[in-house]
């Protein structure tokens, strides 16, 4: 296992230029869906009713743009490395082998973009906060505010994007092969 994730960790690496449009639309994904959920939450808004149920449709909103955009940047993605998977398979790696350093591939990605998302998303949300209450003439209090609650949805909800990703990339990458 620690071969494939050391050919995952240089796959990504060596696929930077490749990998950089699917990290930056990963990570402002994952930040505007935590922004969305951490204002929606926010205990400022309480008795804003109609905020808050159009932040949470908002978020309905983002998580299935997300999955949409993200499919298609995977597939992106997987159809320029056609040529370095079929040379896998060619030198004798089996698919369950190009599979594991897949899903090394897709772990480390999430992980990094899950990390990076969710701080940047914390500090915008405060941003968000604040502009939301001047929108409204509310009296700003400005408090470090972070939601488990937004926390917890956004990591649930980018997982299954991520396991819906992967499956995605093992439908396409099989049937390069063939």
């Amino acid at each position: 296992m620690k071969f494939y994730l050391k050919l995952a960790l240089g796959n990504i690496k060596k696929n930077k230029k490749l990998y950089s449009s699917y990290f930056i639309s990963t990570i402002f994904s994952i930040a505007l869906y935590f922004i969305i959920k951490t204002v929606g939450n926010s205990p400022t808004l309480k008795g804003q009713d109609s905020i808050t149920m159009f932040l949470n449709l908002g978020g309905y909103v983002i998580a299935l743009f997300s999955l949409i955009f993200l499919f298609y940047t995977n597939s992106f993605v997987i159809k320029n490395r056609k040529k370095e998977i079929s040379l896998y398979h060619i030198l004798g790696m089996e698919k369950r082998n190009v599979r594991s350093m897949m899903l090394l591939e897709t772990i480390v990605i999430a992980l990094i973009s899950l990390v990076s998302g969710i701080v940047i998303g914390m500090l915008l949300s405060q941003i968000t906060s604040v502009i939301i209450l001047r929108i409204i003439h509310k009296s700003i209090h400005f408090s470090l505010i972070f939601s488990i609650d937004a926390f917890i949805k956004t990591i649930i909800i980018f997982s299954i994007i991520f396991f819906f990703d992967f499956t995605i990339k093992m439908y396409i990458s099989f049937f390069l092969w063939f």
